[in-house]
């Protein structure tokens, strides 16, 4: 069994609650990776026992994640596997903080069992274009 942890910090020009309801709804909007090409949508449901998956249409689609905790504009937590395939364990926590005018977005992901470093390093990269390049331009420009 091995493990991973990845740790972001992004800083988005915009009140936490722009960043949280960017994060939350319309995810299609700036996720872009996912278990097939081009999903009907992307899903995340920003509530206790929410699922964030992918939606394939007719009842068809694939679960990444389940929501543990949420506070809104504040926190947001999940459970799963995040899409890693066999036996993944994952923990996923996006924490916003104000910073003056701007939203201080910190990413946690730690994950174990069948991952590699080929992992880590995939969704360090796939976290750091999703959130640091997708999300923060559609926050701050209003489109991608």
């Amino acid at each position: 069994m091995n493990s991973f942890q990845i740790e972001q910090e992004i800083k988005i020009n915009a009140n936490p609650e722009k960043v949280f309801a960017h994060l939350t709804n319309d995810v299609s909007s700036w996720w872009d990776h996912g278990f097939i090409q081009n999903p009907k949508a992307i899903i995340l449901e920003p509530k206790i026992g929410g699922r964030f998956y992918e939606d394939h249409g007719n009842g068809n689609g694939a679960l990444y994640c389940t929501v543990i905790y949420v506070e809104a504009n504040k926190k947001l937590v999940m459970q799963g596997s995040m899409g890693m395939r066999g036996a993944v364990f994952g923990n996923i926590s996006f924490e916003l903080t104000v910073q003056g005018d701007s939203t201080l977005l910190n990413l946690s992901h730690r994950a174990f069992g069948d991952v590699s470093d080929e992992h880590k390093s995939m969704y360090s990269k796939g976290w750091q274009d999703l959130l640091g390049k997708r999300l923060k331009t559609l926050v701050e420009k209003g489109s991608l």
